[in-house]
């Protein structure tokens, strides 16, 4: 049956309003305003989306995958379609709450809606549903000009938003982070260094990119203690809100990974020319505990795909 090439439906009620029960939620808030047949319904339209759209592009923008030139990412074409018509569903909000621009679904909702659009097309997703995250990051934890500034843009999808951790000799080590950040007399910081396994690192369907960076501020203490977050947007942005001059990242490389290939997963040097310029997030060396607001719901997420894939196996 056509339900079935992705994603059981059936193992989703079961386990959605069946063991869990949750629809006693709706009696409670902030969830009053939703009852079991409107999340039924969205399930049934990511279905569709997920289904009609997404998994016919697959195979197609898998042999096209990305291409690196003159430090710019290009995904396959197809993604231009997939971007749009994801977008306009506003697939990116439906879990967030309301006070930021979300739809005040619970989170569960929009894990099941995604579990359809990672078994149609991983490689498209990993790239369209990065960006929530970062904006709720943002959300929690910025100034108020930081949200105005970056919030709607990445929720709309006209930019897009990256986690950076990662460096060659920093992975499972992250305390180990060799990015540096020098204060610049405007309370903005200069930062160095090179970030590598940055999904979504780049693209050319969207005006701007915001990568999420830890760095750490001379002088800091050594390890994770002394890492700081910082938002440093691929092109700087004017004080009228629109993308201004390059801001000195570069792209070096994209992985190569099987069953990926429309994925952009790149290596990133910052500040290569000495100009790239990041604002800091949250408090001085508060990074690692500000980024937990992220990567605890990326690792529910990398959970997610394995259940997607396997699924459609």
């Amino acid at each position: 049956m056509m339900k079935k090439l992705l994603i059981d439906d059936r193992d989703q009620v079961f386990v959605l309003f069946e063991q869990l029960r949750m629809q006693d939620l709706f009696n409670k808030e902030p969830y009053s305003d939703f009852d079991e047949e409107i999340c039924r319904m969205i399930l049934r339209e990511a279905e569709k989306l997920a289904t009609n759209v997404m998994m016919p592009t697959y195979r197609e923008t898998d042999i096209a995958g990305c291409t690196l030139k003159d430090g710019r990412v290009f995904v396959p074409e197809l993604f231009r379609e997939l971007w749009r018509s994801w977008n306009d569903g506003e697939w990116r909000r439906i879990d967030l709450p309301r006070e930021i621009g979300g739809q005040g679904l619970p989170l569960i909702i929009g894990m099941a809606a995604n579990e359809y659009f990672e078994a149609a097309n991983l490689a498209f997703q990993t790239l369209a549903a990065m960006a929530r995250g970062a904006a709720f990051l943002i959300a929690r934890h910025g100034t108020a000009e930081q949200k105005e500034k970056y919030v709607e843009k990445i929720l709309s999808g006209k930019w897009t938003g990256t986690m950076v951790l990662t460096e060659s000799e920093a992975g499972s080590d992250v305390g180990a982070t060799k990015t540096v950040a020098v204060p610049n007399d405007d309370g903005t910081h200069n930062i160095t260094g090179n970030k590598t396994f940055i999904t979504g690192g780049d693209n050319n369907l969207v005006e701007n990119i915001v990568h999420l960076t830890l760095a750490r501020e001379k002088g800091s203490p050594p390890g994770t203690r002394g890492l700081s977050l910082f938002l440093i947007p691929k092109y700087r942005i004017n004080p009228d809100g629109s993308t201004g001059k390059p801001n000195d990242t570069k792209v070096i490389s994209i992985e190569k990974k099987m069953g990926l290939k429309g994925s952009p997963t790149c290596q990133i040097m910052f500040g290569e020319e000495g100009n790239c310029n990041g604002e800091l997030i949250g408090e001085l060396n508060k990074g690692m505990a500000i980024f937990f607001t992220m990567m605890n719901e990326s690792r529910l997420i990398a959970a997610r795909h394995g259940a997607s894939i396997a699924a459609t196996a």
